[in-house]
């Protein structure tokens, strides 16, 4: 049976939700903690652009 056709298959018995929730809360953090940084630094998401854009 394809994996197109249909459900895809389960996780293993001893992968709990709690493993899946423990794996994704760092990555998260670090998202949130990114997006703090561009919100309290701005200058820091328009730098780039403006230097490879050549703007003054």
């Amino acid at each position: 049976m394809s994996a197109c056709a249909g459900r895809p298959p389960p996780a293993p018995e001893e992968i709990t939700i709690r493993h899946m929730y423990r794996g994704v809360v760092p990555f998260i953090a670090l998202q949130c903690a990114t997006l703090g940084i561009a919100m309290a630094f701005p200058i820091t998401v328009t730098w780039l652009p403006s230097v490879m854009l050549q703007f003054r």
